[in-house]
């Protein structure tokens, strides 16, 4: 027995040997090694599945964002043909009486024998200038509604006078307060976008300021004058600031406003499409910005867009 104890002793005494021990570590080792590869593989499948489930679901919001964006720009078409409908109509009223008139004239000048072909020259001179006012009334207001698709470089303040030269026949209010425009821009400046797009903007913002001091004389009464102050200013960039001494903007809606659908005006006078639509033609297509500020007694709003000088810009 004594015997017997000792070999277990010395048995169990004797290490593995060194080649056995080896080969199950790297068995072992390669078994973790195959199953941390497979899991790396199952999250890798599955990475690239949940990127590709993403992907889509992402491609999905921007098709319905710019869907969105496509059924509010026709909204604000369909808005703006039914009020160029009736700027047509008011704009062609008194050429197509003074053609009526014209007319009238020849026929009773015909029934008095008085008719001659100086008096026919004449009439078809005055007929004709009538019917060239008509026809640069429509090229006038064409580009509101198909701006130009491609990029150029034009001069913002040149658009303003152009837009302010349309107003007072566009909207009669606009004659009945002063618009004060001031240039702090020492020389020439141009900017890179779509010239008609950009006046779509200052059209708009103007549109606000009128519907703005309008609401504020209703408030006040006659003893209410109204004002607006356009200014160009250069930085760095060119800035142009349009404010109104009408109704003001309330502070908590400012960060709002330029949503879209969203208004401070009575929903019968606004879709709250204006502006957001502003938006998109300053930062999507001229690569600038604008902002609306609270002003005590009325509202400015503020556009910002990198400039160039006019040299620069006609090389």
């Amino acid at each position: 027995m004594n015997n017997s104890a000792k070999r277990k002793v010395v048995t169990r005494a004797i290490p593995p040997a060194r080649g056995e021990t080896n080969e199950t570590t790297l068995e072992r080792m390669e078994r973790y090694t195959n199953h941390l590869e497979s899991l790396i593989l199952r999250k890798n499948e599955e990475m690239h599945s949940m990127q590709r489930i993403m992907a889509l679901r992402v491609e999905e919001e921007i098709q319905k964002v710019k869907l969105n964006e496509r059924v509010m720009i026709h909204q604000a078409r369909q808005a703006a043909m039914g009020e160029l409908l009736g700027v047509i109509a008011h704009q062609w009223r008194q050429p197509l009486n003074v053609i009526a008139l014209i007319v009238q004239n020849m026929k009773e000048t015909w029934e008095a024998a008085e008719f001659d072909s100086s008096f026919l020259d004449h009439s078809i001179s005055r007929a004709m200038e009538q019917i060239c006012l008509l026809s640069r009334s429509i090229d006038d207001f064409r580009g509101f509604l198909k701006p130009a698709a491609h990029s150029e470089h034009f001069d913002p303040k040149q658009c303003l006078k152009e837009i302010l030269a349309l107003i007072t026949s566009w909207f009669s209010n606009f004659t009945t307060y002063e618009i004060r425009i001031t240039d702090e821009t020492e020389g020439g400046v141009r900017v890179a976008g779509c010239q008609n797009a950009f006046q779509q903007v200052i059209l708009n913002l103007l549109r606000n300021a009128d519907d703005a001091i309008q609401e504020q004389s209703r408030r006040i009464g006659r003893s209410f004058r109204g004002a607006v102050e356009i200014r160009f200013r250069r930085t760095d960039d060119l800035i142009v600031s349009i404010a109104n001494n009408g109704v003001s903007i309330d502070e908590s809606a400012l960060e709002s406003i330029f949503n879209p659908y969203f208004t401070t005006k009575n929903r019968n006078n606004g879709f709250g499409i204006g502006l957001y639509l502003s938006r998109i033609i300053i930062e999507s297509n001229m690569n600038g910005s604008i902002w609306a500020e609270y002003i005590p007694d009325g509202a400015l709003f503020g556009i910002r867009l990198p400039a160039m000088p006019m040299e620069r810009s006609r090389k």
